[in-house]
């Protein structure tokens, strides 16, 4: 009976991997569709600029993400517990705030648009006000994601991911060819944001409507004490892959920025596609835990299939890097070819990370996230000081996520070797 129960719940995990996977796929898919028409459209020196934003929204959103990943765990709880009441309540007293928030960083972005454009070697000063409006709704999206991803509703969440990458492609081409430049890529991009936020209300509006409990002031301050480990984990994931973009968009000129936002683009596409299998992974182990039951499993079928899916993709990236670059984005970024397979070992590090770092703050292991910051001001150290080459940066940051990776699994093995000194 026991065995006739794991296999189910096997097959169930799996199954849902599967629709998320594919889900989150076809969602990257059409993200990247619109990132290389980006590329094509607008050339090196534009897109470079665009890829600098971007980076802006991935570093920006760390925030945003650690909100996400804490309502995935809070709701998976409330979920796991019987306690569905306290959901609703709990999304509207966040949604508030949230907003707030959201409000704050575009008037603050905007504010400090001239700096900022200074600093990237933007020309057009007016990119990063209409860059901006997105944070207007960035926020909110993330919540109402980690609500989708805590009551376990990955098809809804699924959906959610591809409306948002049709919409910006298709937004963001019509902008675009109607001569609007980087703007169009741009409004584009926010246009779909706020089309997300709407339809991911609409899907939880019966979730919502069925609240009839009050957040407690200990259950707030679990909320609160869980968000600053996972704000720290999260902002330390991103910043190791984000900051980069913006210092070599710094120090080099316009054409070697967006050669090497290609190849950095290229390489996080390992990333964001095994990214689903951690967000399944997430609620899962939570729920778990909370019912006592074992979870080890999950994380290692989890950590498994990540490492063979990114070995995969770093061997194609080695054999055949110019049919890579030259299908995405043509010939004009033929000079990134030699950083391709570099990039995509550091970024395949890095997605193995992230599996470790989901696990532990799933399991309600938090302590460690306070010795990561070392290694994202490790990233900005050595590009500030060692900046000669594109190639020398990306070997770099192998070496780099080569040790963030050895560093978490210590961490893994180091408890199970207690387990079996005491018993």
């Amino acid at each position: 009976m026991e065995n006739a129960n794991a296999m189910e719940k096997t097959g169930h995990f799996i199954r849902e991997n599967f629709l998320l996977i594919t889900a989150t796929l076809a969602a990257s898919a059409i993200h990247y569709l619109y990132q290389f028409s980006m590329g094509r459209l607008l050339g090196p020196a534009d897109y470079g600029t665009l890829a600098a934003l971007f980076s802006i929204i991935y570093i920006s959103v760390a925030p945003v993400q650690a909100v996400q990943l804490t309502l995935t765990k809070f709701v998976a709880e409330f979920k796991a517990s019987g306690q569905a009441g306290f959901i609703g309540a709990l999304f509207n007293g966040v949604v508030k705030k949230l907003a707030f928030v959201g409000f704050a960083a575009f008037a603050v972005l905007s504010m400090l648009s001239p700096w900022i454009s200074e600093f990237l070697n933007i020309p057009q000063k007016n990119t990063i006000i209409n860059f901006s409006f997105i944070f207007l709704a960035m926020f909110i999206l993330a919540a109402a994601r980690g609500f989708l991803q805590g009551m376990q509703r990955f098809k809804a969440l699924g959906a959610n991911l591809i409306a948002e990458s049709a919409t910006k492609l298709a937004f963001g081409l019509a902008l675009v060819f109607a001569g609007h430049g980087i703007l169009g890529a741009i409004w584009g991009s926010n246009i779909s944001i706020f089309i997300s936020v709407g339809l991911a209300a609409f899907i939880l509006l019966p979730t919502l409507r069925a609240r009839g409990e009050t957040i407690t002031n200990e259950q707030r301050h679990k909320i609160y004490e869980y968000s600053i480990p996972t704000l720290i984990a999260l902002s330390v994931v991103t910043a190791l892959y984000s900051l980069d973009v913006l210092l070599v968009k710094h120090f080099f000129t316009p054409n070697e920025a967006g050669i090497y936002a290609a190849a950095a683009l290229v390489s996080k596409v390992i990333f964001f596609a095994l990214l689903p299998i951690s967000q399944v992974m997430f609620p899962k182990v939570t729920e778990l835990r909370i019912k006592g039951l074992p979870h080890t499993a999950i994380f290692l079928k989890s950590l498994a299939l990540v490492t063979l899916l990114s070995a995969i993709a770093v061997i194609t990236y080695f054999l055949a890097p110019s049919f890579v670059l030259n299908f995405l984005f043509g010939s004009e970024y033929s000079a990134a070819v030699p950083l391709i397979g570099l990039f995509g070992a550091a970024i395949a590090l890095l997605s193995i990370s992230y599996v470790f770092v989901n696990y532990f703050l799933s399991s309600g292991r938090t302590r460690f996230v306070y010795a990561l910051p070392i290694f994202a001001l490790a990233e900005v150290l050595i590009i500030l000081f060692w900046h000669n080459s594109l190639q020398q940066i990306v070997t770099a940051l192998i070496a780099l996520m080569a040790l963030l990776l050895a560093f978490l699994i210590v961490l893994a093995v180091l408890p199970q070797k207690s387990k079996n000194r005491n018993s």
